[in-house]
């Protein structure tokens, strides 16, 4: 979060935040159960039937539960830690560029001789 907020400009980061908060609810809290939903249904050995129709899962295959977790996992992660060093890139640049900008500004003449 801390990498997330410094590079946006301070006035927009409220901003910022409420649309952080916005998209993590749609694009992680919404789909998560049914990502996480499929991948159990994916490695059910058994299923139980009930008057013929499919119910819950009765035996899971647990090596390939849990390669596909620990795939899933590592593989969010790498996404996060990815968009993370992006973020960071990106607001060492701007602050190289603010710094190169107060730099090159000429000193008002009153600061000058006081």
């Amino acid at each position: 979060m801390v990498v997330f907020l410094r590079s946006v400009k301070d006035e927009d980061r409220s901003l910022a935040v409420g649309l952080s908060s916005f998209l993590l609810a749609i694009l992680v809290f919404l789909p998560a159960p049914l990502v996480y939903g499929k991948i159990f249904d994916s490695v059910c050995l058994i299923w139980q039937t009930t008057c013929g129709k499919q119910g819950a899962c009765s035996l899971y295959d647990s090596l390939a539960m849990r390669t596909r977790l620990i795939s899933m996992d590592f593989g969010l992660k790498l996404i996060a830690l990815t968009l993370s060093a992006l973020a960071l890139l990106l607001s060492a640049r701007k602050r190289r560029m603010e710094d190169v900008k107060e730099m090159d500004v000429p000193k008002p003449k009153d600061e000058e001789m006081g």
